[in-house]
């Protein structure tokens, strides 16, 4: 009876302790998008100046920088919300597959399927353009 009281304690200790783990790391990536941005923003480098008529060039590669951090900000925090939001819960009783024979049986029939699919394919694209020049 202990042990089993004891097993429990630790799954969820475990659980616990899993959800801090996320919550870090969706803080690091924060962290990241914050600082990169003040760092862009308060770096002491600045583009070069103009060396002839290359404007448009100029003009090009700061919209492009300028997309490239927008996607860059959004895509870390869509990261960060996602790991908080859709944390890996462990189950007491992990799901345990019962019926290994036949996921085989069928994973094996697919491959086969798919390998005679792409082989008729490729016979009927392969040999369709020669009939059609003979007649």
């Amino acid at each position: 009876m202990f042990a089993l009281l004891a097993k429990c304690h630790d799954k969820a200790l475990a659980l616990s302790n899993r959800g801090r783990i996320h919550m870090t790391f969706a803080v690091i990536l924060v962290a990241i998008v914050i600082i990169s941005v003040l760092f862009h923003f308060l770096s002491p480098w600045q583009a070069t100046p103009l060396a002839s008529n290359w404007g448009s060039i100029d003009t090009t590669i700061t919209i492009t920088l300028v997309i490239t951090g927008i996607f860059f900000v959004a895509i870390v925090l869509f990261m960060a919300y996602c790991v908080y939001k859709y944390k890996v819960k462990v189950a007491l009783y992990p799901y345990q597959l019962t019926k290994r024979k036949a996921s085989l049986c069928i994973g094996i029939a697919a491959d086969f399927i798919k390998g005679q699919l792409t082989w008729l394919l490729k016979k009927v694209c392969t040999e369709c353009p020669k009939a059609l020049m003979k007649s």
